[in-house]
């Protein structure tokens, strides 16, 4: 039973103004087409996040069993944060004033060059020069946090130049790029393009903004206490339990002094030509190789040495043993270059007659990745690495972004009545790979602590000697859960070849999903002087698939992208002891949205004069 306002959403505001401005200059000369610019954004950002910004009252069982046996029930309750002058929020307080404010800047200059060498080829080159400023510097007791906690902090993991109270230095991030187009024959029926540079994205502000919201000034609380604990009548009365005075406290973001925003490096080389009498084929390769991404570490925990021993044999950490007990949660961002793109795509197309037109496609992507940054908060990208050597530790991997095959094809025809009426039929067929996801523990075995919320990658047992199995109280024996967890492996195609290992992110898909959609337009046309009026309605049809056949256009997820797969709980003597229960399917069906294994129907009208 949970009683009180969404802890995520009530103290959730953005406000944002940007300015713009924009210049371009064009110079033309003989071969040349020169372009000069200028585009800049200035913000003013208002972001309020502070969860837990009133009290929640949760009242529950940790299984229910506890439910059924007539015990009482854990009382867990979420506090309340400080604002960032360290007032205290309370209920009826207009939060949305509590937000921190900053403002920031992007500039940007650039030249660019065409040149026609010829009538059949083309040159471009470019050199473009992207500035991210901060104009403002986040609150914090800078003195206290820089001359206590950042010595301690040294004395575990370079902070590279990062400070409280200090945002990143001002980085000029150069963006050099070429590119061609070339016609072969000079008859356009094939041609060669392609290029190669550096591209640099808008700042992504969420990242760097956390600096001002977690700047070791808000403080989050939460009590669990026993089931016996007194039920309160009055709201003041949890207030009273749940506020604190202290601050500093809570969480601090840090960043590195000469963090670069993110860039990449991207090639790439295409050839349309007209091939098999008519047709239009593309070939394309695209490859990208990360410059400068987000790494973020944990650097409030004390790095460990130990580890679990056994076949499973992974460091362990504890979250509990702080370098400052100040602060809940210190995070470090800076830089990566590890992770890489590869696309390859070919595709035919063609116009059949006056009123059709197919093509087809394939493309096969791999994208492998330090981090995927999924979350919004700088910690949360951090407790979102799936790992064995810890959260601190890394390893590139296949990115839940990776889309392996895909396989796209469009058929259209227009049936012509007369001059006053046309039906256009459209199909839209779509196969492509599952998505990603990964086998994972249902509790963060390496934390000794159990402190902290790891994605731990499970091992692979070869046999059962190697994990540690324990009757289910009324349920499966040891013996009967490995039989089961056994068959279980042998039956997966990427388990059953990791066997006395651990299992990798992300290798594991759902199924194939092949899913086909409809269209249908009909057309109306009436002509009112030299004016052409047309009615259109049309009929889309989403997964058409399903409607065909309600066993057909599966689409399927996993919720986090990862599957718990096996349970794990530290009995009273802190050992490691597991349970297994066949899951059967890994995977969930998307039953909503027009992105679903049901299908779903809109009807469109549209005007035209």
């Amino acid at each position: 039973v949970v009683a009180g306002t969404d802890n995520f959403s009530y103290s959730n505001v953005v406000n944002q103004d940007v300015f713009t401005i924009t210049n371009n200059f064009n110079l033309y000369k003989g071969k040349h087409s020169w372009t000069f610019g200028t585009h800049n954004e200035f913000f003013k950002i208002q972001n309020l996040f502070t969860i837990f910004s009133t009290p929640r009252y949760q009242y529950f069982f940790d299984g229910v069993n506890r439910f059924l046996a007539g015990e009482p029930a854990d009382l867990l309750l979420f506090g309340h944060e400080q604002s960032s002058s360290g007032q205290e929020i309370r209920l009826g307080d207009d939060a949305t004033n509590l937000g921190p404010s900053f403002n920031a800047m992007q500039l940007a200059f650039y030249a660019q060059d065409e040149i026609q060498v010829n009538r059949d080829f083309k040159l471009t080159a470019g050199l473009r020069f992207d500035i991210p400023i901060f104009s403002d510097d986040p609150p914090l007791d800078n003195t206290q946090f820089n001359s206590q906690t950042v010595p301690a902090l040294e004395q575990f993991y370079d902070l590279q130049g990062a400070r409280a109270s200090q945002a990143p230095s001002t980085q000029i991030l150069l963006s050099p790029r070429i590119g061609f187009n070339y016609d072969v024959n000079g008859d356009k029926t094939t041609q060669l393009r392609g290029g190669l540079g550096i591209f640099t994205s808008r700042v992504p502000w969420v990242w760097p903004g956390g600096m001002f919201i977690r700047n070791g000034l808000n403080s989050a609380f939460n009590v669990r206490c026993c089931g016996d604990q007194e039920i309160l009548a009055e709201p003041q009365q949890w207030l009273d339990q749940l506020t604190s005075s202290v601050s500093p406290a809570g969480d601090v973001d840090l960043f590195v002094e000469d963090f670069k925003y993110p860039q990449i490096f991207r090639s790439s080389l295409a050839m349309d030509k007209k091939v098999l009498g008519g047709w239009d084929a593309t070939f394309e390769l695209t490859y990208t190789k990360t410059l400068n991404n987000m790494d973020v570490k944990q650097v409030n925990i004390k790095p460990r040495t130990t580890s679990l021993g056994g076949a499973d044999n992974r460091p362990t950490v504890d979250f509990s043993d702080k370098v400052d007990g100040t602060y809940e949660n210190i995070t470090l961002v800076s830089n990566t270059n590890k992770g890489f793109t590869f696309n390859g795509t070919a595709q035919l197309s063609r116009q059949l007659g006056a009123n059709s037109f197919l093509s087809l496609a394939y493309s096969f992507t791999r994208a492998d990745a330090l981090f995927d940054g999924r979350g919004f908060i700088n910690n949360t990208n951090w407790l979102n690495v799936l790992s064995v050597q810890g959260n601190n530790n890394p390893s590139v991997v296949r990115s839940t972004f990776d889309s392996g095959s895909r396989i796209t094809a469009f058929f259209s025809h227009k049936f012509d009545y007369s001059e006053f009426a046309a039906t256009t039929v459209s199909l839209f067929y779509t196969g492509k790979s599952g998505l990603p996801y990964s086998y994972v523990y249902n509790n963060p075995i390496s934390d000794v602590s159990d402190n902290a919320d790891f994605n731990d990658l499970v091992y692979v047992p070869a046999n059962q000697s190697e994990i540690n199995l324990v009757d289910i109280d009324g349920g499966a024996t040891a013996d009967q859960q490995w039989a089961a967890l056994d068959a279980f492996i042998s039956g997966d195609d990427y388990l059953s070849e990791r066997r006395g290992d651990y299992a990798e992110a992300n290798e594991v898909r759902t199924p194939f999903e092949n899913v086909l959609d409809l269209k249908i337009a009909q057309d109306f046309y009436v002509m009112a002087g030299d004016t052409k009026h047309k009615l259109q309605i049309t009929l889309d049809v989403f997964n058409f698939t399903n409607m065909l056949n309600k066993g057909w256009g599966r689409r399927y997820f996993v919720g986090g992208n990862t599957f718990s797969l096996i349970q794990a709980s530290r009995n009273d003597d802190g050992v490691l002891e597991y349970n297994f229960r066949d899951p059967g399917d890994t995977y969930n069906i998307v039953q909503s949205g027009t992105y679903s294994a049901r299908w779903t129907a809109q009807l469109g009208l549209r005007y035209e004069f």
